[in-house]
């Protein structure tokens, strides 16, 4: 599953369904702040991406990691 900047998911395990819908609003690697001399720059590029959300009610979140997104095709409200 690719998840990108502009895309419709829902937060998996959040407590309260109004905040479960959002679009992603960030994309960023979550290896920001690690020095990259020698052998960490090979453990920078392991390091997954993190996204931030956009909730439906307008509050942002994040950062999740693409197993806590769910990818949604359509929202019917």
């Amino acid at each position: 599953m690719h998840i990108d900047v502009g895309d419709l998911v829902t937060i998996r395990h959040h407590s309260d369904p109004e905040k479960l819908l959002g679009i992603v609003v960030k994309k960023s690697n979550s290896n920001q702040g690690i020095e990259k001399f020698g052998h960490s720059k090979h453990i920078a590029k392991l390091l997954l991406p993190v996204f931030y959300v956009c909730s439906i009610n307008g509050n942002f979140q994040g950062p999740f990691f693409r197993s806590e997104l769910s990818l949604k095709q359509t929202f019917t409200p």
